[in-house]
């Protein structure tokens, strides 16, 4: 892994590290910050006025289009994450893979895209499937470090009413372990639902700016 230079603000004994976040969700936002605040001098910035960093079909290229897109914004190294939806009932030719949203329009509102995989689904019923989360951390518009992750779910209708904002999904993703749907739970419940991932994020973080 190439050696660079990271910019520090603070003291010497108080040096903080920075590291930026690439997302218009507020609800990743949000669930990175809580993950990453166990590493202790690292502040989490969110950056969400990136342009120019149009999506594709392909989530491996899109995280590293983002992440290279706002590395190139600021001086500190950034993380960006996509995500991608294969669902076992669907064909592959009908697969929404990284246009999870987009499949249904550039500006669906959360709850178009809830009411879209509900009719995919059907009725009362369940279906299984699998999210696929590429993430990649840039600095001065090169990829510094990138990771893959998969999570085998299930996705159960009616959606739950309970909604988190800019995250569909959730309303969908039910925890048979919780016996509730993921938007459903609790602080608590979602750390422990999403451990392994969030181990291997902070991992990914630690590794990557050697920390």
């Amino acid at each position: 892994m190439k050696e660079y230079k990271i910019e520090r603000e603070g003291t010497a004994e108080e040096q903080m590290m920075k590291l930026g976040l690439v997302t218009s969700n507020i609800g990743k936002y949000e669930e990175f910050k809580r993950t990453l605040k166990k590493i202790e001098n690292l502040e989490l910035i969110l950056i969400d006025n990136i342009s120019n960093s149009n999506e594709g079909s392909n989530i491996e290229k899109n995280a590293q289009t983002k992440a290279l897109t706002g590395s190139m914004e600021v001086t500190y190294p950034v993380i960006a994450t996509d995500e991608g939806l294969f669902l076992d009932f669907l064909p592959k030719s009908e697969q929404p893979g990284a246009y999870i949203s987009r499949i249904i329009g550039p500006y669906a509102t959360d709850e178009e895209i809830i009411e879209h995989y509900t009719n995919l689904i059907g009725e009362n019923k369940t279906g299984t499937g699998t999210i696929m989360t590429s993430y990649v951390i840039a600095f001065e518009d090169k990829i510094i470090n990138k990771g893959l992750y998969v999570q085998e779910c299930i996705f159960k209708t009616p959606a739950s009413s309970a909604r988190i904002t800019g995250r569909p999904l959730a309303s969908l993703h039910y925890s048979e372990e919780f016996n509730k749907f993921y938007s459903e739970l609790s602080a608590k419940e979602k750390q422990y639902m999403n451990n392994d991932f969030y181990k291997e994020i902070v991992k990914f973080v630690l590794q990557t700016l050697k920390i």
